[in-house]
């Protein structure tokens, strides 16, 4: 089980930056858009099957819109709502542009509209033919003002789905504090595709890309 989370700290604002896939840590922002990186042991806790949790959808390069239930406040800016891509990304606001469904270098604000976490971006594929779980899930747990927001990826493929050949990642938002984790339950496809283990060929990052460069 690997975790990376963001603490929200008080420093300069930088343009952004990616995070290796395996390293675990939680991240988070200062009132100028500030990102931090801190090692974190906390267990996986799984969205998908647990009593609250809600599924979103599932399929190959599908995109939803998801409500948040508290503010979030990401890169300076507030959200109340959220882009979820099968693809492993999110994009703030939901109105902003769709990634590509493979990953790229990060584009530029001339390119795209929409800041974004990229907690695996990659040619994902949520196949119900070769995984009936597959899917992007939700759940919220706490109370107000300290909530915290799960949007878990489960079992998902990799484009060219073989069935069992899935990995499961999630990323939670925290009210008050906007901290962000990313985690990781499973990133081993494992069999003909194993080519993708541990992220080989996706993007992970966290970034700002409404701002001007």
């Amino acid at each position: 089980m690997k975790k990376i989370f963001f603490t929200h700290q008080i420093k300069s604002s930088f343009l952004g930056w990616a995070v290796a896939l395996l390293l675990p840590f939680i991240v988070g922002q200062s009132a100028f858009g500030q990102y931090t990186r801190t090692v974190c042991n906390d267990p996986y806790i799984r969205a998908f099957a647990q009593t609250g949790t809600t599924f979103v959808g599932t399929g190959d390069d599908a995109v939803f819109n998801i409500t948040l239930p508290f503010t979030f406040q990401y890169w300076g800016v507030n959200y109340t709502n959220v882009k979820a891509s099968t693809n492993g990304f999110l994009v703030f606001p939901q109105t902003g542009t769709t990634r590509a469904l493979t990953n790229t270098a990060i584009p530029t604000a001339t390119t795209i509209i929409g800041a974004a976490m990229y907690p695996f971006w990659d040619d994902l594929d949520g196949n119900a033919a070769t995984s009936p779980n597959s899917g992007i899930y939700t759940r919220t747990d706490g109370v107000a003002p300290n909530r915290i927001f799960s949007i878990e990826w489960n079992e998902i493929g990799h484009f060219g789905d073989v069935a069992g050949q899935i990995v499961t990642f999630q990323v939670r938002l925290y009210e008050t504090s906007n901290n962000i984790k990313f985690q990781y339950l499973d990133v081993f496809f494992g069999g003909t595709q194993a080519g993708f283990d541990r992220g080989a060929s996706a993007k992970p990052a966290a970034r700002r890309e409404e701002q001007t460069r």
